[in-house]
């Protein structure tokens, strides 16, 4: 059952789409999902109610705009690529 909000996007219902249907919109596993929330990719769902959680659909579909505009050089690397330096800076950890 799709829960509708109140919100109106483009003319129709902005839906709230759970976490097991926006890992499939993206092609993605659960975990992968909380993973870009956690890098800060993807904005954080909010509680739908009880335990429940999700996003707007137009929230997802933003972005994925912005993922086909296509990354940006330092989107490309993870938080992960990036040590610390002695000399405070970054670099690429190998």
């Amino acid at each position: 059952m799709a829960l509708m909000s109140t919100a109106v996007h483009g003319g129709e219902f902005d839906r709230v789409v759970r976490p097991r249907e926006a890992a499939r919109l993206f092609g993605v596993s659960r975990p992968y999902l909380y993973h870009l929330v956690k890098t800060g990719a993807l904005p954080p769902p909010f509680t739908v109610g009880g335990r429940a959680v999700g996003w707007r659909l137009s929230t997802l579909e933003a972005y994925l705009a912005k993922l086909e505009r296509g990354p940006t050089p330092a989107a490309w690397l993870t938080p992960d690529d990036v040590a610390p330096a002695a000399g405070g800076g970054g670099e690429l950890a190998r």
